[in-house]
């Protein structure tokens, strides 16, 4: 088992937090924009080209990436149930807390990002850390499949008034965010890389990259393979996709671990130059970042768009100088991070 840091993660995460800044800000500026018909004609054309962009900045494979890192502190700390309950829990009150900030009272029970990650770590939890960890990690993944047969539909709908249908189910409105189904397909499959890299098996590591060829394939062929699906960016088309879709999002990332991860043990200098970038820094301040652009960064786009009557070149401006102040504030806090964490980039 290893005790270093895995960079490709870390660099994986700092593009997804970038690709959701932009996909955020651009959001809500569609939103405000329709609500204060202000809507510009020129939106329409650049909003599907954050679809083909996430091929390479993996913004709807945070939680996959989650599970990877979530697995690697469970098991290098030998856990226990209180390092769980700490870090879910705490995960669990930001996520309300965003809510809450964002859209107050009436919008604080939305499910979002950060309550799955939180509710995925407690049902995985136990069998990760009190099972033999093959076995552990076999089942979890197992229940990642159960939930991938769900993906896209919708029984048991005399039940979809109830609050936990939408976090197991989810909502046919699109309104609750990220549920169980088919969502905790992609954390666990998260658990499963973790798994391979700590195990230091070279015919497991190497396994991943045909893996996740055949995953990419599959989805290519019924033609829901992310990112080409540009109609599943926001709302229930995503939250709610197809199987081949949430195959074709795990296959990629499957992928670009395996290579990142070759290119850095074959050589230390890339290591070396990468663990020093900027993205790396992005992905050890992820959860700052996201604080940071769903609650400053929305209420200043709402701020913006209603104080300013602007045209669609000042207003791309703006988007442009919000993405670019988030990420500005979040390298600093990042550099903070470092400081007191006392990195070591050797």
């Amino acid at each position: 088992m290893s005790s270093r840091r895995y960079t490709s993660i870390e660099f994986l995460k700092g593009l997804g937090i970038i690709y959701l800044i932009g996909l955020h800000e651009w959001v809500w500026m569609w939103l405000d924009l329709t609500r204060f018909e202000m809507r510009w004609p020129e939106m329409a054309g650049p909003f599907p080209c954050f679809g083909y962009f996430s091929l390479h900045v993996f913004g709807f494979e945070v939680p996959l990436l989650a599970g990877v890192t979530f697995y690697i502190a469970t098991v290098r700390k030998n856990s226990g149930f209180g390092f769980v309950a700490k870090r879910a829990l705490g995960l669990l009150s930001l996520g309300f807390l965003i809510n809450y900030m964002c859209w107050g009272i009436y919008g604080i029970d939305e499910w979002d990002v950060l309550q799955f990650i939180a509710l995925a770590m407690m049902m995985t939890f136990p069998l990760i850390r009190w099972l033999p960890r093959a076995v552990g990690v076999g089942m979890a993944f197992g229940m990642g499949c159960a939930a991938l047969a769900l993906s896209d539909r919708f029984p048991w709908q005399e039940l979809s008034d109830q609050y936990w249908y939408a976090i197991v189910i989810g909502s046919q409105t699109g309104e609750h965010f990220w549920p169980l189904c088919p969502w905790l397909f992609v954390f666990t499959a998260g658990l499963l890389i973790g798994y391979v890299l700590e195990t230091g098996n070279g015919r497991l590591f190497g396994a991943l990259l045909p893996a996740g060829l055949a995953l990419v394939a599959v989805s290519l062929a019924t033609g829901d393979y992310h990112p080409v699906v540009t109609t599943a960016l926001w709302g229930g088309d995503m939250f709610k996709a197809s199987p081949f879709y949430i195959l074709g999002i795990t296959g990629t990332s499957m992928v670009w671990i395996w290579g990142l991860e070759t290119l850095f043990r074959r050589s230390e200098q890339w290591r070396r130059l990468c663990e020093r970038s900027f993205m790396v820094k992005m992905g050890r301040a992820i959860l700052w970042l996201f604080l940071l652009n769903t609650i400053a960064g929305y209420h200043a786009t709402h701020y913006v768009l209603f104080h300013f009557r602007m045209t669609f070149p000042q207003a791309l401006a703006a988007y442009l100088g919000l993405v670019a102040g988030t990420l500005i504030i979040g390298y600093l806090i990042a550099y903070i991070i470092d400081r007191r964490r006392k990195v070591d980039y050797a």
